[in-house]
């Protein structure tokens, strides 16, 4: 009973773990150096590894699963050489994307921080040119992710980011205020994570041969099926680096500001639907492999399910206690009360596109899963085209929240284009299905969310708002939201049952 109940919670166990380690992080974070060029230039640099190089993790680690299946139905002696080599590409793949930045950094650090003044620019350069040697590390254990997933090991896959905030809440905590250590820690935190999935994956069978085939039958498959895989991961990077090029135009603060608001928001997404897909993309390709498109909706819609359930009275209700939320979370320390107020309002309007960012992270592995990849990458390309038209547009008429807005409204399109899209390929897909889903937790999640405001709103007038730095205001609000949630949701289910 209890090794059933881990397999069903330790993936999102980890996930909100590494969601936790991450918010610890930011905290202290803004609490020892504000809002401001430090934090912005610091936050900015430790995602160049990520836009660089995530997307060809992603590709790999999605499109190494099948192979591996393939060859241990058919060539099983040639796994380990298999495994062994595409790490090795990986790695020296990593290690050039590094050197590349290094020579061409004034060009690229010059279009990503347009707007920032020399000063940040100069610390932007100094942590970069650190930080992005954590790339060889990121593409190394991206295929012990893989592989342990296959080994049915989901959970210490999804255990590298722990691992890495560990080291830079540690590194924070004993080098403040000698910020360029940060920039080191970051590097060693991704070591670490290697060092602990490469033992893990030993564990679980993996045996490292130093072979280098780059004329390889499966290689051209795999290529074949990275690229749109890759594409569609850049692309919503580009999301990321379009927000962040906007947002360095307005005063310090903001791109931190940002940052911390995405984060906070989009960890609903993280620990509900990449979960599920970390558990079920399995099962989604055994449905298409065999053909069984009414079983493969089937689960579908129970992820829908699942989502909608879950993720719309987080996003409701954290949209109307976003203030409370801020403050307890990062109100700390060198962290004004300015900069609460403008992390809450971008992170109230960051959760309207949680729920379209879950639903498009379950169409896109259902793309993968019935091998139309490209189907995954024209979404992604819809998205970034229309983030980046209202980041445009949206910015010039409402300033950075504009940039927010813009985000939540490109992902709403591309979450409708991904169905829409998945329609034209299984015919036996109702959208209407799909809509109907989310219909009766979304009204549910509106009364608690209402009931929520009335009492936020009473807190505030007997001027019990933030005390504590918030937390009553959060505890009361969150208990009376799950009642009320909890509550309704039981008298539909009577009434369907009646």
């Amino acid at each position: 009973m209890f090794k059933k109940i881990w397999k069903i919670c330790a993936v999102p166990f980890v996930i909100i773990l590494s969601k936790i380690s991450c918010f610890v992080f930011d905290a202290l974070l803004g609490s020892y150096y504000g809002a401001g060029i430090v934090s912005d230039a610091f936050l900015m640099a430790y995602s160049l590894p990520t836009i660089l190089f995530e997307g060809i993790a992603t590709a790999i680690l999605t499109c190494y699963i099948p192979i591996y299946n393939s060859f241990k139905c058919k060539e099983p002696e040639k796994i380990n050489d298999f495994s062994s080599n595409i790490f090795n590409i990986s790695l020296i793949f990593g290690i050039i994307i590094s050197v590349l930045f290094i020579i061409f950094r004034k060009v690229i650090l010059g279009i990503y921080a347009h707007g920032f003044s020399r000063e940040a620019v100069r610390l932007l350069n100094d942590y970069a040119v650190i930080i992005i040697w954590s790339i060889p590390f990121i593409a190394s254990y991206s295929i012990f992710r893989a592989y342990l997933q296959i080994q049915n090991a989901k959970a210490i896959s999804a255990i590298a980011q722990v691992v890495s905030y560990v080291v830079l809440i540690t590194a924070l905590l004993l080098t403040f205020p000698s910020d360029i250590k940060l920039a080191w820690a970051a590097v060693m935190g991704h070591m670490v994570s290697f060092g602990v999935l490469l033992l893990f994956a030993f564990g679980k069978g993996f045996k490292y041969r130093p072979v280098l085939f780059l004329r390889q039958d499966y290689l051209k498959t795999m290529a074949i099926m990275i690229i749109p895989v890759f594409v569609s991961s850049v692309v919503s990077e580009v999301n990321s680096v379009a927000d962040k090029f906007f947002a360095s135009h307005y005063e310090a603060g903001i791109i931190t500001s940002m940052t911390y608001g995405y984060k906070l928001s989009f960890s609903i997404q993280g620990i509900v639907s990449s979960s599920l897909v970390i558990i079920a993309y399995s099962s989604f390709t055994e449905k298409a492999a065999q053909n069984d498109m009414v079983g493969l909706n089937s689960q579908l819609y129970k992820c829908i399910q699942i989502v909608s359930w879950t993720v719309f009275p987080l996003v409701i209700g954290g949209t109307v206690i976003a203030g409370p939320i801020i403050q307890l979370v990062y109100g700390h320390g060198n962290f004004s009360g300015n900069s609460v107020n403008i992390t809450a309002t971008i992170f109230s309007v960051y959760l309207l596109g949680v729920m379209p960012m879950c639903m498009k992270h379950i169409g896109d592995r259902i793309c993968c899963a019935l091998q139309r990849t490209d189907l995954a990458m024209y979404t992604a390309l819809i998205t970034v085209g229309v983030n980046i038209l209202l980041d445009i547009v949206m910015s010039k008429r409402m300033g950075y929240i504009g940039l927010v807005w813009a985000t939540g409204i490109a992902i709403l399109a591309g979450s409708i284009a991904v169905f829409i899209m998945l329609k034209a390929v299984d015919n036996i897909l109702s959208l209407r299905r799909v809509a109907k889903e989310l219909i009766r937790p979304f009204i549910l999640s509106l009364i608690m969310g209402i009931c929520v405001w009335g009492i936020q709103e009473a807190l505030s007038k007997t001027r019990l708002c933030y005390v504590n730095n918030g937390l009553f205001d959060v505890i009361i609000c969150i208990f009376t939201g799950a009642i009320v949630y909890l509550g309704t949701s039981l008298i539909l289910y009577k009434r369907k049952q009646v």
